[in-house]
């Protein structure tokens, strides 16, 4: 009779961060790093004072004190230019959405709310893409606390920051849509447009729909060669079904503005006109004050670059930075990669206004409601957006490597 060994197995090692409970630590990392760094600002109520923000309530205020001695709303107020509708300035919706809950609770500043908020959509859309928690955590910082960011809260573009916010969210109920074509991610991704749409700065919806448009374009290319392009109809039909949903949530208020336009500097066929249009154009050189922020000086007082002043700062990390540069070198056969690489390059191009002039008249005269904007260095926060993104394919990537002990 043989004997029979006594054995123990010994199960492999838990890894923490491989285990569904890893994200709801990554998740309360999340909400208590960026609530400890605004600690002040979020629980204290130590708020910036924004000159666009006191301009803003110096025009609105005898908007709001009509509206607190009467039941109708005011829909006019002559303090500002030679006067101009309520709901350009402050008109609240009468119907609650998500962007209520984001702003009106109590309890914590609503910019410490957004930020969380942009940090979760980055870690979520990560951890979608098949990233680890720590890498997707990583590039959710990096893109929430970006530079650029926290310089429209002090200087108080508002209404701009909450639009950026929703930017991730948007890309991965798109992306999800892409892949599985379900019903849920058509109503997720018409209640985020709806979302950016009401917080009235369309400009950064406009940028937002033009990533999507290239990122598109980039699958129906790829759809084409693997002819695979039935279930690109079918994703295409609901993006379609998605934005007519998102227009018909907002048509009230962008149809009276519309209206109204024709009536302002920016109706006409030509807009607002080249100079003034590109007045802001980000100067070539100044691609430098990505990784090196004072390159031109930082902000003003102490800016000294081509544009007229600027209150923010460009740079991303030169770490991110760094990693998004090996990731696209790397990576670059693969769509989702190379879609990311054009979409941000031609950010870039756009963001030169007059000092490439070619591109720039061509889209004032052919590219519609292009002519309606101005400072064409706003796009740059599509480029803040890819940057992180890109650069957890550069970690996972530095990772794989460091395991293959590859030099």
């Amino acid at each position: 009779m043989k004997k029979i060994k006594n054995t123990v197995e010994i199960e492999p090692k838990k890894d923490i961060f491989n285990q569904r409970s890893s994200h709801y630590i990554m998740i309360a990392l999340i909400i208590l790093l960026i609530s400890t760094l605004f600690y002040r600002i979020g629980f204290l109520n130590y708020v910036p004072k924004a000159h666009d923000t006191e301009q803003w309530r110096y025009a609105s205020q005898q908007i709001i004190e009509y509206n607190e001695n009467h039941r109708d709303r005011a829909l006019w107020t002559d303090n500002l230019f030679s006067g101009m509708p309520s709901y350009l300035l402050t008109f609240p919706a009468r119907i609650p959405f998500l962007n209520n809950i984001l702003t009106t609770h109590r309890g914590i500043d609503w910019r410490v709310t957004y930020l969380i908020f942009a940090a979760l959509g980055m870690y979520i859309l990560l951890i979608y893409l098949k990233f680890p928690p720590l890498i997707a955590l990583f590039s959710a910082i990096s893109f929430s606390l970006s530079c650029h960011f926290i310089g429209l809260l002090e200087i108080g573009h508002n209404t701009k920051f909450r639009a950026i916010m929703y930017i991730p969210w948007i890309f991965l109920c798109f992306e999800d849509l892409r892949k599985t074509r379900k019903i849920l991610s058509l109503g997720l991704l018409s209640i985020f447009l709806i979302d950016q749409l009401r917080v009235n700065h369309f400009q950064i919806s406009y940028y937002t729909y033009g990533m999507l448009f290239i990122y598109w374009l980039m699958y129906l290319i790829k759809s084409i060669r693997e002819k695979k392009l039935n279930s690109f109809y079918i994703f295409t039909g609901m993006i379609t079904i998605a934005f007519i949903i998102a227009f018909l949530g907002v048509a009230n208020p962008y149809f009276s503005t519309y209206e109204y336009s024709h009536y302002t500097m920016r109706g006409g066929a030509e807009g607002v006109g080249r100079e003034y249009a590109t007045g802001w154009s980000f100067g070539k050189a100044e691609i430098f004050s990505f990784i090196i922020p004072h390159f031109f000086g930082g902000i003003s007082p102490y800016y000294w670059g081509p544009m007229p002043f600027t209150q923010t700062f460009m740079y991303m990390g030169i770490l991110v930075f760094f990693l998004a540069v090996i990731a696209g070198v790397y990576y670059f056969k693969e769509t989702k990669i190379k879609a990311l690489l054009i979409i941000s390059f031609v950010a870039l191009l756009i963001s030169f206004g007059k000092h490439l002039p070619f591109l720039s008249n061509l889209l004032l005269a052919y590219l519609p409601l292009f002519n309606k904007f101005r400072v064409p260095a706003m796009i740059l926060v599509i480029l803040q957006f890819c940057i992180p993104v890109l650069a957890a394919y550069g970690i996972k990537l530095c990772c794989e490597k460091f395991e293959q002990k590859d030099e």
